[in-house]
């Protein structure tokens, strides 16, 4: 921070500020901002530093802690940023920061929601850029960030894959530290330098071969282009003008050559106006208004609009140099304003890497979220998809990662499927994976062999009493029961106690028994056909799940089978008592109490969602027929419209970054992320949002149920 900068600070009363502020104060960041502050004011409070990583650290001897840490020290946070990032960090903390805390800027304005909530930018739109356009002879377009964006949240990220790369071809060097520093350096040498500039820095900087030189910055600039996707809005934008007969210019702060930027524009569909101005070639910048001088210079006697994504330089500079400008946002900074802004506390790389890849998509448009005022709105099944990405790649990892312990990993019917399809599209698990058809009914009803063990299938019934007597009995064992059975659970307890129920069931045992022999043997036939060895080591995939199907295909094939999933269910039980056998990523997302089941976690919810999408177009399994056909129930399918275009959707971003991920990936973040679907996050267009019909054909309460109405509220 340079003089100059202090004397502002100073003339902003940060002085006075803080001398008015008698309490145990925290700063938020560990920047040049926070230095100034704790280096310059003295006999004040600072009691914590708050930061996202080195909690065992300090900072000019002031401890660094984590913002839960601190809101048990502190009755204020002051944000030592400059006034575009202290938006951005205010947007993201203020939820989780209780009211008699207050929130500081630098110059020592107390901070409201609605300081960033309520912004100008909700009001506007592509058709009034449009109209705009229309008064204008030449309209400029800044380009990265406006017409071409990376699928990463900084150039930081990019430049972390970089050396990722790098140290793949054993190149093990602080590529991220080395290339930030030679541009800082070279920023300080001269205005606007070019990338070629910034590497000779670099290289002497660092001491580097002229051959390594060369291959790392060839690697960058393949990098950069592989992660650069056009802004799809904004290219309409540009078409517009270009019909209107507008003269086009683009005009940017960039340390890529002419060749370089029309490479990369070509590569992204976008054609090259005859008038470009680069930075890096026009010796100057929008920052020192060289740019928009000859850009004033080169059309004297015309109007021009200047189109652009950053506010202090596209927006106001242009302005400071008699330019007319609008101002878009840029996909991170609408991130920062959106409804789910609180994912950007992720700070682990391989959620950044996703944050960046969600962002490209989600945030693509600039004017994504103006019309709900910063809420997420899901109009496309791409945008849905997106929201069960990182759970998905998460629990695939994990699949993979733990198939190595095993000869065969069975994939049931019916939630199994989008999962066993996903493996087979990007090569991995062929050997091993087998989709099984199977299900709760139709494997309890094949492998029953005496009184106990109807006793046992039966004991779900505690569990949720709204259950109907009579529809279990039928699907769990597939016979008729006359109607004395046709009552809930609850309202039978209300008159017989549980022995009376069973007893009542089991005036049906010999016919369940004889329907679960034949059932029996049919299954069989179909194990014996898909050849599932009794030697080898087999694990069964599942979303969530208490025992039952793992307890019953264990019991058909006469072996103990392991279970990888997403999540169980009060776990160890009657159906699974050796937890050595169970992997799970979740654990028990919730427990039984006295008959009551108890929710540990938000995906003993949103698992239903999973095991829906995940589905295949057939209903419920119900059996196997004497020819080895599978039947199915009647009336038990998903939304097959639905299932085909979220599948198709979340097939496409698996495969493109399926393989960017070698580590595990945090499962906090993950269920976050899905948590983006409730009502309170986002807005679900209604095409989607009504085809989210389930049916529990255990339970009458679920029966022809919009799941999703429950989740996303409105």
């Amino acid at each position: 921070m340079n003089e100059k900068q202090i004397n502002n600070i100073e003339n902003e009363s940060v002085f006075r500020f803080l001398k008015f502020l008698k309490k145990p104060i925290a700063i938020y960041g560990t920047g040049n901002n926070a230095e100034f502050i704790v280096k310059n004011i003295k006999d004040f409070n600072f009691e914590c530093i708050i930061s996202v990583s080195d909690f065992d650290k300090d900072f000019h001897g002031i401890p660094i802690v984590s913002l839960e840490e601190a809101i048990k020290r502190v009755k204020a946070i002051i944000i030592a940023a400059t006034p575009s990032s202290t938006s951005i960090v205010f947007n993201r903390i203020y939820n989780k920061v209780p009211s008699f805390i207050d929130i500081y800027d630098m110059r020592g304005k107390k901070l409201i929601p609605q300081t960033f909530q309520n912004i100008e930018y909700w009001d506007e739109n592509s058709e009034k850029l449009k109209r705009l356009i229309n008064n204008y002879d030449v309209i400029s377009f800044d380009i990265f960030d406006t017409l071409i964006m990376r699928k990463t949240l900084s150039v930081d990220d990019l430049w972390i894959i970089v050396q990722e790369k790098l140290s793949k071809k054993n190149i093990n060097i602080p590529f991220v530290k080395m290339r930030r520093n030679a541009e800082n350096i070279a920023n300080q040498k001269i205005s606007a330098p070019s990338i070629e500039y910034i590497y000779k820095i670099l290289k002497e900087q660092n001491n580097l071969a002229d051959d390594m030189i060369n291959v790392i910055k060839k690697l960058e600039i393949q990098t950069d282009m592989d992660n650069i996707i056009p802004r799809y809005e904004m290219n309409k934008i540009l078409q517009y003008a270009k019909e209107k007969e507008k003269t086009i210019v683009f005009t940017s702060d960039m340390y890529y050559s002419m060749k370089q930027i029309i490479s990369i524009l070509k590569k992204n569909g976008i054609n090259v106006p005859r008038d470009i101005f680069i930075s890096c070639e026009m010796g100057g910048s929008k920052v020192d208004g060289v740019l928009f001088k000859k850009l004033k210079l080169r059309f004297a006697e015309k109007n021009i609009l200047h189109i652009g994504d950053n506010y202090e330089y596209d927006f106001k500079n242009a302005k400071k140099y008699g330019i007319d400008s609008y101002w878009i946002m840029g996909h991170c900074d609408l991130f920062s304003f959106s409804s789910i802004s609180s994912l950007l506390d992720y700070h682990d790389w391989n959620s950044r890497k996703i944050l960046g890849y969600i962002s490209s998509k989600l945030f693509n448009n600039p004017f994504c979220i103006c019309e709900t005022k910063g809420k997420l709105e899901i109009n496309t099944y791409e945008k849905l998809a997106i929201l069960f990405l990182p759970i998905t790649l998460m629990f695939m990892k994990y699949i993979e990662q733990q198939s190595e312990n095993y000869n065969i990993i069975l994939f049931p019917s019916r939630d199994g499927f989008f999962l066993y399809k996903a493996f087979r599209k990007i090569n991995k698990l062929k050997s091993c994976s087998i989709y099984f058809y199977t299900s709760r009914s139709g494997i309890s009803s094949a492998t029953a062999k005496n009184e106990n063990e109807i006793k046992l299938l039966c004991d779900k019934l505690w569990i949720e009493k709204r259950q109907n007597i009579k529809r279990f009995v039928e699907n769990q064992f597939q016979i008729d029961v006359d109607e004395s059975f046709d009552l809930t659970v609850e309202e039978a307890l209300e008159k017989y106690d549980k022995d009376k129920i069973l007893n009542k069931i089991l005036q049906y045992k010999e016919e369940i028994l004889d329907k679960c022999l034949n059932n029996h043997n049919n299954y069989m036939k179909y194990i014996k056909e898909i050849g599932i060895l009794d030697d080898e080591k087999i694990a069964v995939i599942d979303i969530v799940t208490h025992g039952t199907l793992i307890k019953g295909i264990s019991d058909l094939i006469q072996q103990e089978i392991d279970l990888i999933a997403l999540g169980t269910s009060n776990i160890p039980n009657r159906y699974i008592d050796d937890i050595k056998r169970v992997k799970s990523i979740y654990g028990n997302i919730n427990v039984t109490k006295d008959y009551m089941q108890i929710s540990l976690s938000d995906l003993s919810e949103l698992h239903l969602l999973i095991e829906i999408l995940y589905s295949s177009w057939d209903g419920q399994f119900l059996r196997f027929d004497e020819n080895g056909k599978p039947l199915f129930l009647k009336d038990s399918e998903y939304d097959i419209e639905l299932l085909k275009k979220f599948q198709l959707e979340l097939m496409k971003l698996i495969q493109e970054i399926y393989e960017d991920f070698s580590d595990e990936i945090n499962k906090s973040f993950a269920l976050d992320v899905l948590n983006s679907i409730r009502g309170e996050k986002s807005i679900i267009a209604d095409e989607m949002r009504d085809r989210f019909v389930f049916n529990d054909p255990y339970d009458d309460e679920i029966l022809n149920t919009n799941i999703l109405y429950k989740i996303n509220k409105r």
